[in-house]
């Protein structure tokens, strides 16, 4: 867990948060909605810390850092079986990597202490951002959105 006073997290505009139909909108229009399970995957990796080869490790049976690299691309979907260990390496449920995005963060910006690392960077910008898409994702379905103004 990172310390607050080690990092605080700002929002640079109020553009920076793009919700549901706009999100998705924007992955069809590249050509990404067709990936969510590498993009999950990817996510869920980096919120854990772990490259390519330490995931390839973490999952049994092991697997090769060029094989995780085409679940990333979309190049091949796993089977049931690579599914679980990779729940299981990562630490999230099955339905997180079929979830479509519904959040998009251009920025954030932190006021780092330099013992952070840039790996641990990565990480927290990610774990940002599955947050905030989760806390979005009930504030819509409660009904009752917010706007935030930076001063």
């Amino acid at each position: 867990m990172v310390d607050k006073s080690e990092i605080i997290i700002n929002f640079v505009n109020q553009q920076s948060l793009t919700m549901n139909r706009r999100a998705m909108n924007s992955e069809a229009m590249n050509g990404r909605e067709g990936n969510i399970f590498g993009r999950r995957l990817r996510q869920a990796r980096l919120m854990k810390g772990v490259s390519m080869d330490e995931l390839g490790k973490l999952v049994t049976p092991s697997i090769s850092r060029q094989a995780i690299n085409k679940y990333e691309k979309g190049e091949t979907n796993p089977d049931s079986r690579m599914l679980i260990a990779f729940c299981k390496a990562l630490g999230v449920k099955p339905d997180y990597f079929f979830r479509p995005f519904s959040v998009t963060v251009d920025k954030i910006m932190f006021q780092k202490s330099s013992r952070i690392s840039e790996k641990r960077l990565v990480a927290i910008r990610e774990r940002v951002r599955e947050e905030l898409e989760r806390y979005l994702e009930i504030e819509q379905l409660c009904g009752s959105e917010c706007s935030f103004r930076l001063k």
